[in-house]
């Protein structure tokens, strides 16, 4: 009726010695002739680096239980590791060595989490938080940062200081500089539709008119007396279109499965980006022209040297999706995939008061989920993983075939009722366009220099 042990979100457990008998409900000592007073005992759930050493249990089918997509580890049966010929049937594994792979989440803030505001997916290693302490290295100076950054807020959103209240939060009394990155959310915050996207920039006329709305908004709260200057940075190429190994290849999303990432279609996704950075910096010219000191300067990642060179989705001779550490080599992680913090000499931002230590999965329950569940305030996405545990829970799919091409970041469950429990999408099927730390490492040294040179 309950676990004896759970080991959850953890890394480097080490448990010398567990013995470990049934809790079943009704007493009736008959169920340990066959193993079978309990369905479960231990839960692995997330894990990695943990050894248990001589476990002991009776009464139960199954000993120790991982993730159904553990990569690693199967279930282990009682009837497997029986060591008794007779009552009370006990069972004994002398070593259990979990996973070897280390727990490394991150979300799409980068770093860790910064504070709790819902939604928003601040991190500490998100390159305004790095900008700041560039600037406290360099100058040797003190700085006050206000980190107000929203994952999926739209420039319209920010306008109308409807959802986060970014303005609203804004303390602009000392505020000398300010970074921001608008309009890509604007586009379609649907699963990419490039025929509308282009058809909003052929018009030309939103990105301008939010570069114009925003600066607006910003300049009106800003502090009279003094000189604010916004550093707006741009997007970069996310693909390489140097050959055609990946134009057989998709980012798998089952029956959501897309095209195929052809080079004519890899160059139009390059393009809409190249177009943004120029409209972006075409209307951030027309908006300082006139001003007694530029109030905006642009920051475009594609001229950040070789940053993301060697670092996109497809290079040469690659197959996507790209699956387990092989996504390391990539400059933009997937949600809650494995990120890229260099060491010295960047410090990381430090967590705020009451933020939680990692970044937490989104758990759907084919039992309760239904197409309103949030992810990331996107219906598509929510809609599909709950219809994945519904399938697997009433037999329609498998949950090898939703886990097929899956590495260790996907778990499905089966719970003792028949329900189903996915925790968010994995690696293979949500496909994020947020830098790595790294990366942002670099973004945050352009804006600063940037900054030196106006």
């Amino acid at each position: 009726m309950v676990w004896s042990i759970i080991i959850q979100w953890s890394d480097s457990i080490f448990i010398d010695g567990a013995g470990l008998y049934s809790w079943f409900q009704n007493y009736d000592e008959s169920c340990v002739n066959t193993n079978s007073c309990q369905q479960r005992l231990i839960n692995i759930f997330y894990v990695g680096n943990s050894l248990l050493n001589h476990i002991v249990t009776i009464g139960s089918v199954e000993i120790l239980t991982p993730a159904i997509s553990n990569t690693y580890n199967d279930i282990l049966l009682a009837a497997d590791y029986l060591q008794a010929t007779g009552y009370p049937w006990w069972t004994t594994i002398a070593t259990y060595l979990d996973s070897s792979a280390p727990i490394n989440r991150t979300g799409i803030g980068a770093g860790k989490p910064y504070d709790t505001t819902s939604g928003c997916a601040r991190g500490t290693g998100g390159y305004p938080a790095i900008l700041n302490d560039i600037i406290q290295f360099s100058q040797d100076v003190n700085t006050n940062s206000q980190l107000l950054a929203c994952s999926g807020e739209t420039a319209q959103q920010f306008i109308d200081d409807e959802a986060t209240k970014q303005l609203d939060n804004w303390q602009p009394t000392s505020s000398d500089l300010g970074t921001l990155s608008f309009t890509g959310n604007d586009l379609d915050r649907r699963p990419l539709d490039i025929a509308n996207a282009k058809s909003i920039l052929d018009g030309k006329q939103l990105i301008s008119n939010y570069v114009f709305e925003v600066m607006d908004k910003i300049r009106a709260k800003a502090n009279a007396q003094k000189r604010l200057v916004v550093y707006w940075t741009g997007y970069p190429r996310f693909f390489s279109v140097v050959d055609s190994t990946c134009d057989s290849c998709w980012f798998h999303e089952w029956w959501y499965a897309g095209e195929y990432l052809t080079q004519e279609l890899r160059n139009q996704l390059n393009e809409l980006s190249a177009q943004v950075n120029t409209q972006l910096n075409f209307a951030i010219r027309r908006y300082n022209a006139g001003l007694p000191y530029p109030a905006v300067v642009f920051v475009s990642p594609e001229d950040l040297g070789t940053i993301y060179e060697g670092h996109r989705f497809c290079e040469k001779g690659v197959e996507e999706p790209l699956k387990g550490s092989a996504q390391a080599a990539v400059s933009f992680f997937y949600e809650k995939g494995p990120d890229d913090v260099p060491g010295s000499p960047i410090r990381l931002l430090s967590a705020g008061a009451g933020a939680p230590s990692d970044w937490q999965l989104q758990l759907y329950n084919s039992a309760t989920c239904d197409d309103s569940t949030p992810l990331f305030e996107g219906g598509w996405g929510s809609d599909f993983i709950c219809d994945a545990a519904k399938g697997i829970s009433n037999r329609t799919i498998t949950a090898s075939d939703y886990l097929s091409g899956e590495g260790s970041n996907v778990l499905v469950t089966v719970l003792d009722d028949g329900s189903v429990l996915i925790a968010e999408l994995g690696v293979s099927y949500t496909k994020m366009f947020h830098p790595k730390t790294r990366a942002n490492w670099h973004i945050a040294q352009a804006v600063n220099d940037a900054l030196r040179s106006n």
